[in-house]
């Protein structure tokens, strides 16, 4: 299938420039849709807001038809990355480098800001130090999840001898309901979500800690896409407007809350990994 695919793209790629010339690409009858996926680190709802604008902007610069597809649950947006199902996808550092590299994804842009997780308690806690967290609940995104494994990595370091009750929910915006509710007596969540979820409840979440920092979640291309078409998904991406879900997820502000992506600075990523993968930290898979 996947070969099939590839080979549609590079009889279309050359199609168009034997006969387009240096205009824009455009979409034939009947040429399928582009498939633009994202790992759910929120809602159905709120995604389809932020990242369904992005997918119409691009077939609108394009000229060819891109649509965004919502993954029921992370499980089944890896099966996805891993058949070679995207074309472009919004994933997280770590999926980059255990699945999305292998299978023939390349980097376009990232988040501006380095990833890291943050602890957060609910305003009237009266736990004021991370040593306090021990034998309490946190509540978390998938155990999969860039912010989980930074969080237990930084929990290891700083408490080796300690255990704590992880309970890992569908996304950040389930982990910070829990926190709110009091489920948990902690939420580890990136910032993005974080400041998202506390601009829509109109809450503020007390800040325990923070942990190491890597380059963050960021757009891929599959490698089926002909590279000049690669570069201009990335100028796009780069220079797109915003629509207010997306800026109220990213951030507001005059600058571009991405910025190109190298394979070279994941390079760090993966020597994380190696050592997520030593201390087994890393969820077995499902049987």
């Amino acid at each position: 299938m996947t070969t099939y695919r590839h080979i549609v793209w590079t009889i279309g790629f050359i199609t168009y420039l034997t006969a387009s010339g240096p205009s824009q690409p455009t979409a034939s009858p009947g040429t399928s849709p582009w498939v633009m996926a994202t790992f759910p680190f929120l809602t159905h709802p709120h995604l389809e807001a932020v990242f369904a604008p992005m997918a119409r902007a691009l077939s609108d610069s394009l000229g060819i038809p891109v649509e965004y597809h919502f993954s029921s649950s992370y499980e089944r947006f890896m099966e996805g990355l891993s058949r070679q199902e995207y074309d472009l996808a919004f994933i997280q550092p770590f999926d980059y480098v255990r699945t999305g590299i292998d299978a023939g994804y390349v980097p376009l842009v990232r988040r501006s800001p380095y990833l890291r997780g943050v602890l957060v308690i609910h305003p009237d806690s009266a736990l004021v130090t991370v040593e306090a967290l021990a034998g309490k609940t946190i509540a978390a995104p998938p155990a999969p999840a860039a912010v989980s494994l930074l969080g237990k990595l930084f929990l290891l370091s700083r408490l080796p001898n300690k255990e704590f009750h992880w309970k890992h929910l569908s996304s950040h915006e389930s982990a910070l309901l829990l926190l709110l509710s009091g489920g948990a007596q902690a939420a580890l969540v990136a910032p993005a979500p974080l400041r998202f979820f506390e601009a829509r409840m109109n809450v503020r979440f007390s800040r325990l800690a923070f942990t190491d920092s890597i380059p963050g979640a960021l757009f891929v291309a599959h490698s089926r896409i002909p590279v000049p078409l690669q570069g201009r998904i990335r100028r796009i991406l780069l220079h797109q407007r915003l629509s207010p879900a997306a800026e109220q997820l990213f951030g507001k502000g005059t600058c571009s809350p991405f910025c190109i992506a190298t394979e070279e600075e994941y390079r760090q990523v993966q020597r994380y990994w190696r050592f997520i993968e030593q201390r087994r930290l890393f969820p077995a898979p499902q049987r």
